[in-house]
């Protein structure tokens, strides 16, 4: 394996940290995410060694999907420590409010072109990260997408004035 060159190692290890386009749009409540019942670990391919670690992390953060606040704030953490991990997300899936932490990791992630949110709050979340990104002074967005589902227009509407529905693609 030391002699691959780097792209084909990429090109080994990125089947183990893919997230399909179905999984990621997946509708429904946060407790039927096909998320909840995935048991993979993908961030375990990067302790394998120093180089799996250069190679894998971009894949890793391709595509984020976001469970607990416990989650976001890791994230929200990790990209303060390393600002180029932001530059590598593409895609970002979030179940739920988690405070004011998506507003940390997605004003650091200039890339985003899909963001998919599918908000099952209870009466203990927050989704004032999410509007303060949303709404405020930016008024042309640079995100590709936003996905939402029906469910979470009504259960954000009241925080964030400005959304308008729209059909899934």
């Amino acid at each position: 394996m030391d002699r691959l060159p780097d792209e084909i190692l990429k090109e080994i290890l990125e089947p183990s940290l893919h997230i399909p386009d179905d999984e990621f749009s997946s509708i429904g409540r946060a407790r039927e995410s096909p998320f909840g019942r995935t048991a993979r670990n993908s961030s375990s391919l990067l302790i394998v060694s120093k180089r799996w670690m250069r190679v894998a992390t971009p894949l890793l953060y391709e595509v984020v999907i976001i469970r607990s606040t416990a989650q976001a704030q890791a994230l929200a953490y990790a990209i303060k420590s390393n600002k180029a991990f932001g530059l590598f997300i593409k895609k970002i899936r979030m179940e739920g409010g988690f405070g004011k932490a998506p507003a940390q990791f997605i004003a650091s992630a200039p890339n985003i072109r899909d963001i998919f949110l599918t908000l099952d709050l209870w009466s203990s979340d927050n989704p004032a990260g999410l509007c303060s990104v949303f709404s405020g002074t930016r008024k042309q967005s640079n995100y590709g997408t936003v996905y939402l589902p029906a469910s979470t227009i009504g259960q954000i509407s009241r925080y964030w004035n400005t959304i308008r529905p729209s059909s899934l693609q």
